[in-house]
């Protein structure tokens, strides 16, 4: 994980219940994701990192339903 050192993060979901996705961005281009118990998000998650997707860190954090949909 060291290329990601110097990235920005921001995270969605609850850190103290460990339910959340964290986020590494560079330039504003979604780097890496890392999901915690929220099981149906790794598909989209990779999506989002292969798109290199241009998210900002509060988008990221206001986004209340899961990556993977209804």
């Amino acid at each position: 994980m060291d290329r990601l050192r110097g990235r920005r993060r921001g995270s969605q979901g609850d850190v103290d219940a460990r339910e959340f996705t964290a986020f590494w961005l560079r330039d504003g281009r979604v780097q890496a994701a890392m999901n915690v118990n929220q099981w149906d998000d790794g598909e989209a998650l990779q999506l989002l990192v292969d798109a290199r997707a241009e998210l900002t860190p509060d988008q990221l954090r206001q986004r209340q339903e899961p990556l993977s949909g209804p």
